[in-house]
């Protein structure tokens, strides 16, 4: 098992809201990893990979038509 603090936050999209990943665990080369959100509600949870998205960061160059267009991509596969 590894586990791996983020030392520069990436900012994610979850179901119960945004917040940044503050650690990913990984189990092994058979399990997804998990990583540990902290909402900006404060709430700490885990999520795997296929249950979070990263947040709009123009810098970076996911606008948010960018992050749509994405989002439509990725439920059109099965």
């Amino acid at each position: 098992m590894i586990v791996l603090e983020l030392k520069q936050p990436v900012y994610v999209v979850t179901e119960k809201g945004e917040g940044y990943i503050w650690l990913v665990t990984e189990y092994g080369v058979e399990m997804e990893k998990i990583f540990t959100i902290i909402l900006n509600s404060g709430e700490i949870w885990e999520y795997r990979n296929n249950q979070i998205r990263v947040s709009n960061n123009v810098t970076m160059g996911r606008d948010e038509l960018q992050m749509s267009v994405l989002q439509e991509k990725s439920k059109d596969k099965p």
